[in-house]
């Protein structure tokens, strides 16, 4: 069964080798997901690095962002249609439970920072990377509860 947020690419009349795009993706709630994602993680990573050494919660961040832009683009470039072999919605449930768990321990490990280093003196943006930190848990969440649906649908 096709998927209906992704459209069938091969147009009659078009070039062998062409990418089409999908708004419809882009609009749908599982891209609009994606895109929450990218935001949530720029904002909690470029905080993290405005802060402190938190080499740890930046490996995770600066890494699932590259995740959700990469899989964004399969997805809005209709690439997930030409390479059949992955199952792509598998593919990003799983990888949304793996990431965020990742993210639940490091925004917690550098909550566990602030607390132990005196609220009073540490920057605003830690707070802030802690923050979208854990609201990028909460996105993954979400996202692993939309793929898990479309996999038993």
């Amino acid at each position: 069964m096709s998927d209906p947020e992704q459209p069938h690419t091969e147009v009659s009349g078009q070039p062998e080798g062409t990418v089409a795009v999908s708004m419809t993706y882009a609009m749908s709630p599982r891209g609009m997901l994606k895109i929450v994602e990218f935001f949530q993680l720029l904002i909690a990573w470029v905080s993290a690095v405005a802060c402190c050494s938190a080499n740890f919660f930046l490996f995770v961040t600066i890494f699932s962002w590259i995740f959700v832009t990469i899989i964004f683009l399969f997805y809005f470039f209709c690439l997930v249609q030409k390479i059949p072999q992955i199952n792509w919605d598998m593919s990003v449930f799983i990888n949304s439970i793996i990431w965020g768990i990742l993210l639940l321990v490091a925004s917690s490990l550098l909550a566990n920072y602030a607390r132990v280093h005196n609220y009073a003196i540490l920057p605003g943006s830690l707070y802030s990377a802690i923050v979208f930190g854990y609201f990028s848990v909460v996105a993954f969440v979400a996202d692993a509860c939309v793929h898990y649906q479309i996999l038993r649908s």
